[in-house]
């Protein structure tokens, strides 16, 4: 899995890309938890 995270105003976008399985959830919660917790509006692209 690779990402990208772009932020426009109060919202960051997350683009995921690749096989999102099992083994790479604890990656993605890693990049998308702290800007659910900074207070962000959270798109996310697969």
């Amino acid at each position: 899995m690779t990402y990208k995270v772009t932020e426009e105003g109060n919202i960051s976008t997350v683009f995921l890309n690749g096989e999102i399985d099992m083994d790479v959830t604890e990656k993605a919660k890693e990049v998308i938890l702290p800007l659910v917790e900074a207070g962000k509006e959270v798109h996310i692209n697969l």
